[in-house]
């Protein structure tokens, strides 16, 4: 019984994830969620991280204000420093963490 409820918040989560920014791309939501939680952080700590389940940063840049390939991104957390993605330091805009916010109380608000 405990399995399927954690498979319900599951898919409510991603169901949130896809409502609140319809573009986002699966593997881009924990990164979100790992710069949420930590702050100023550059990109390789994030990916470095023994807490962290990400393996790898690719598609951070899509979360800023401009994707690597130049276009626009989701603008929910900004990378400043190097143009070396391991040397770039994350964190959340005001969109991002109200983003955050959102998907946490989707989790928060299962039965």
């Amino acid at each position: 019984m405990e399995q399927k409820s954690a498979l319900a918040v599951f898919s409510k989560f991603l169901t949130a994830a896809r409502e609140i920014l319809p573009f986002i791309e699966i593997q881009q939501v924990p990164i979100l969620l790992e710069i949420a939680r930590k702050l100023l952080s550059t990109l390789k700590e994030l990916a470095d991280d023994p807490d962290s389940d990400l393996q790898h940063i690719k598609g951070a840049s899509a979360l800023g204000e401009e994707h690597w390939k130049g276009k626009p991104g989701l603008g929910l957390g900004l990378k400043l420093g190097s143009r070396e993605p391991c040397r770039m330091v994350a964190w959340q805009t005001p969109k991002g963490q109200e983003v955050v916010s959102r998907l946490l109380g989707t989790v928060t608000s299962a039965p």
